[in-house]
């Protein structure tokens, strides 16, 4: 696969990147999480020159913690800066976004108008998000177990 930049016809390969889903072990999920979750696999995508995917984790009633996680890949440059325009974005909607560190790399956390969370990092050509909704526990919660999400999604790149 390749990426043609600003119609000069450079190509720049981009590495093949595994299925968001296919990053961290169910169990482990769970583990993070707070409680058994069950899978939505959503098929990945691609748009604009960006290819990705996304998981989610539900508990079967939907009534307890959850989680996601999105994977998208292009140039790392791009990453980065698709990385901090979406937490402007969020900022500009009445939504918050903080640096933060993942696994040593520099991340950024991001709560909607709405509540949801979302922590980022870039790893070379790959934008990581992983947020943990929890309810019951806060944002700074959320925040912690979102940071861990992340970390472990990192180690399955």
């Amino acid at each position: 696969m390749s990426l043609v930049l600003g119609g000069l016809g450079v190509r720049v390969a981009l590495a093949a990147i595994p299925h968001s889903c296919d990053l961290v072990p169910q169990v482990e999920v769970a583990r993070i999480v707070g409680n058994a979750v069950d899978v939505t696999r959503n098929p990945p995508f691609e748009r604009d020159g960006v290819k990705g995917s996304s998981c989610a984790y539900y508990q079967s009633n939907r009534a307890g913690n959850s989680a996601v996680i999105t994977v998208t890949t292009s140039s790392s440059g791009a990453q980065q800066a698709r990385m901090k325009s979406y937490g402007e974005a969020l900022v500009k909607g009445g939504g918050t976004a903080e640096p933060d560190t993942v696994a040593g790399l520099p991340a950024l956390f991001t709560a909607s108008k709405g509540g949801t969370v979302q922590m980022f990092v870039v790893k070379g050509d790959v934008l990581l998000g992983a947020g943990v909704h929890m309810p019951k526990d806060g944002k700074a919660a959320e925040r912690d177990h979102s940071r861990a999400l992340a970390a472990a999604a990192l180690g399955g790149l």
